[in-house]
C-alpha cells in the first residue's frame, strides 16, 4: 500500500511501508484507507531510556473520491 500526503508547505510526498517520517524519526508501519500508522521512537530522560510512541495520521480523501 502507499499514500500521498502533503505537508503544510503543500510539498506532496509517496509514503509506504518503511518509510520514515516526522521530525522524530517515526517510520511507517501500517497504510489504511482512512489513516496511517508512524511508529516514533524517543529518548525518554526520565527513564534514561528510549520509548515508542505510536501516532495515528488520519488520511483526507483526494478531490473525487468517496
Amino acid at each position: 500500500s502507499k499514500a500521498l500526503v502533503e505537508d503544510a508547505t503543500g510539498k506532496g510526498y509517496v509514503l509506504e511501508e518503511g518509510t520514515y517520517v516526522g521530525q522524530h524519526d517515526g517510520i511507517v508501519k501500517k497504510i489504511f484507507e482512512d489513516r496511517i500508522i508512524v511508529e516514533e521512537y524517543r529518548h525518554d530522560p526520565i527513564e534514561d531510556r528510549m520509548v515508542t510512541n505510536e501516532v495515528v495520521l488520519k488520511l483526507k480523501k483526494g478531490e473525487g473520491e468517496e
